[in-house]
């Protein structure tokens, strides 16, 4: 009998020794991406955007204004093309898109698909940026160019 206690007391140490070491690497891999993955800057998917938008309500979406702030004076200025970047929000059945003009060129910001909707196609060109939702009531479309004074506009269908 003693002969068996030899074997088995490797065994058990051995064991023992796997998880130990498996305990102390999940651990470490923990504590590293505690430090270094920061879930604040994590990127949020698809459906959290919607239910972020749909919580927030309408107070929350985005209103069709500047990125600078507008002169309190009494009078206004009007600023001539390409002098900053101007953003807004256009909506559809399908969806809301954000455009931004800056330097007389549109860019697209953001897609966000309404419910029941996908993005069909998305395209930027140098005079305009255009969206497709397509969804199983049909489809909708939306073209954005930037104007003389650099505000994004919605191009007619």
């Amino acid at each position: 009998m003693a002969t068996r206690r030899g074997p088995l007391l490797l065994v058990g140490v051995w064991v023992l020794g796997v998880l130990l070491a498996t305990t102390v690497g999940v651990l470490a891999v923990r504590q590293v991406r505690a430090e270094v993955g920061d879930p604040a800057t994590q990127p949020l998917s698809a459906s959290e955007v919607q239910r972020a938008v749909v919580s927030a309500g309408p107070s929350a979406r985005p209103s069709p204004t500047t990125t600078r702030p507008r002169p309190t004076s009494a009078r206004t200025t009007q600023r001539p093309p390409g002098a900053g970047t101007q953003r807004r929000t256009f909506q559809s059945a399908g969806g809301s898109v954000a455009v931004q003009c800056s330097g007389g060129r549109p860019s697209l910001v953001y897609v966000l698909p309404a419910s029941g909707w996908a993005v069909d196609k998305q395209e930027t060109r140098a005079d305009r940026v255009e969206v497709r939702f397509r969804a199983d009531k049909g489809d909708a479309r939306i073209r954005v160019s930037c104007s003389a004074s650099g505000t994004p506009v919605r191009s007619a269908d």
